[in-house]
């Protein structure tokens, strides 16, 4: 399955994508926005230096018995530090605090 197939399953629109004339994968974004939630799929992340160590390095949680891959702490904070958008530094001060939470 392709995820053009996945996003028409998830009941999100996809005809702007199965319209474009010379798709670019490396630039394709796709944002999904559920009721409590929002999901994106990014091509790459700023700031990482390679796909295989992120991927290697990745945090994985099972739910309903589907593995599930995310980018992992550290990674997640170096993008958020290139960023550098306001919504990114106030990111990270609340994933910091929430971490030193939960080491207590």
């Amino acid at each position: 399955m392709n995820l053009l197939n996945a996003l028409e399953e998830l009941g999100q629109d996809d005809e702007e994508y199965k319209n474009e004339q010379a798709p670019d994968p490396r630039q394709s974004f796709f944002k999904l926005e559920f009721e409590k939630y929002t999901l994106d799929f990014l091509p790459q992340v700023n700031g990482l230096t390679k796909f295989t160590t992120s991927f290697r390095e990745r945090e994985l949680i099972n739910v309903s018995k589907i593995e599930i891959s995310f980018i992992n702490y550290a990674d997640l904070i170096k993008n958020k530090q290139v960023n550098a958008r306001p919504k990114d530094l106030n990111d990270i001060r609340n994933l910091e605090r929430l971490r030193r939470k939960n080491k207590k």
